[in-house]
């Protein structure tokens, strides 16, 4: 085996290299800009498309879907066989 096959198998990624939140955060974010410069219809897709749909839920949970004039319906354990 030469030196270099024998440093390479005495390597090992979970002994070498540390992993916490803050790198794995700046790998994502990094692969993140990456796709953006590519495709930025994913961006899109990723970033404004929830956005949209969690304003447009919070606007449709501040609408009145139901009217007062209604007339209210009892439920009971009785009228269902």
């Amino acid at each position: 085996m030469t030196p270099r096959e024998q440093i390479l198998t005495q390597y090992s990624i979970a002994n070498d290299h540390r992993r916490n939140f803050l790198t794995q955060f700046i790998a994502l974010a990094r692969k993140k800009a990456l796709v953006l410069i590519r495709d930025p219809k994913a961006f899109f897709m990723d970033f404004f498309f929830p956005l949209i749909l969690i304003f447009s839920g919070l606007w449709l949970s501040t609408q009145k879907l139901v009217s007062d004039d209604l007339p209210r319906r009892s439920v009971t354990v009785y009228d269902f066989p």
